[in-house]
């Protein structure tokens, strides 16, 4: 085993991360009790019925991941996750991907989702997502383990999955993620910058892209020091809408891009929405439209005739709607649409509500949900809630 794996065999790392978002929340700042009353439209909507449906289930050999955005092309519904543990085939030890993904074919989420689907390298591992480029596997094995030949020891790159999207005209997907740095210790990440690959086959991995050749990280379309999109994203006819919700000084404020769905992968093609009410080519010149997280969800609802964004509330275990008629807003104030059941850990909230679009029921007035919650000090549980809602006219 060489030392990557070795490093590897740590507890998942994302959480903490939300920990620090939510520490800087928390600590950095007075809580304002008129903040969600400011210029914020009324939500559309009320919850009239809340149930779990249980854990969601995995394929053989995956032990316990979090996130999970997901899409519907062709005949699957593809699930893309972030820090994946996994039982290895040597001596059935637990292993680690900082990203991974899995599929199925089934439509009726009422009764819980599966049975998944999932890729496997020939050493019967399960196959990570976003592959490392040469450049970050070389560090990652030179700086792994406590014993490492480069110091300093115990730093890696993860690569952290975001918004997927169907583009079934190119057939393919788009798919979004983010490269971390992370030291050893509790709260030692820095987001590196953002970026988006096409997937032209849910099957195997997907190739990165190299915006930027010659640049230190030349597979980020959003490096750092810009404001990066990916948290969030949904199409509405040619045009794909991308939202990021960047930890800023003490607060998560959401901004949202579009660009044509066929020219995602060309940055000069991106505009963002300005406070004058405008698109700007200038990406880092974009409007905050509301406060929400990290790890989101925004889709157009049918029944309600808004577009319907979900997070998870930052240290916290409620789960939050806001409802917009256009992808840019005004967003309305947050609604509580229920309380996930709290972690058996410290920190005690949840992090990665997501809804899944592709499973809602009466023309969306029926909503699936899934968050995890952590089980132990290195096991996930992502659970899977369904919610009916009620218009407000």
């Amino acid at each position: 085993m060489d030392k990557l794996d070795a490093y590897s065999r740590k507890p998942m790392s994302r959480p903490l991360l939300a920990w620090t978002v939510a520490f800087f929340l928390f600590f950095g700042r007075a809580i304002d009790p008129c903040e969600a009353a400011k210029s914020e439209p009324a939500p559309a909507l009320k919850v009239s019925q809340v149930t779990d449906l249980g854990v969601l289930g995995s394929p053989p050999k995956i032990h316990s991941r979090d996130g999970g955005y997901s899409v519907w092309l062709d005949d699957r519904s593809v699930w893309v996750f972030g820090d994946t543990l996994f039982n290895g085939k040597i001596n059935q030890d637990p292993d680690f991907h900082s990203n991974s993904w899995s599929w199925t074919q089934d439509r009726d989420a009422s009764d819980g989702i599966g049975p998944f689907a999932q890729s496997y390298d020939p050493d019967g591992r399960p196959s990570v997502l976003l592959p490392f480029t040469d450049e970050e596997l070389a560090f990652n094995n030179a700086h792994g383990g406590d014993n490492c030949d480069l110091p300093p020891c115990g730093v890696r790159w993860a690569l952290w999955p975001g918004a997927v999207v169907a583009d079934p005209a190119r057939k393919r997907m788009l798919f979004f993620y983010e490269k971390i740095y992370i030291e050893p210790g509790d709260l030692k990440f820095t987001v590196f910058g953002k970026s988006l690959v096409a997937w032209e086959n849910a099957e195997q991995a997907p190739e990165r892209v190299r915006f930027n050749p010659g640049h230190g990280h030349p597979t980020l379309m959003f490096p750092r020091g810009d404001f990066g999109f990916g948290d969030a994203a949904v199409v509405m006819g040619p045009s794909l809408y991308v939202y990021g919700c960047n930890l800023q000084g003490n607060q998560l404020p959401c901004r949202v891009a579009r660009v044509e769905l066929g020219h995602a992968l060309e940055t000069r093609s991106w505009e963002t929405w300005t406070d004058g009410g405008q698109w700007c080519k200038d990406l880092n010149k974009g409007q905050q439209i509301f406060n929400g997280n990290e790890i989101l969800s925004v889709s157009y609802n049918p029944y309600l005739d808004r577009f319907l964004a979900v997070y998870s509330q930052p240290m916290s275990t409620s789960v939050m709607f806001r409802t917009a008629l256009r992808p840019e807003g005004p967003w309305s104030s947050p609604v509580e649409a229920f309380k996930a059941r709290a972690p058996a850990n410290k920190i005690g909230w949840v992090y990665d509500a997501l809804e899944h679009p592709e499973y809602a029921q009466d023309n969306g007035r029926v909503v699936y949900i899934t968050y995890s919650r952590q089980t132990s000090a290195s096991a996930f549980e992502i659970r899977l809630v369904s919610i009916r809602i009620e218009r407000i006219d």
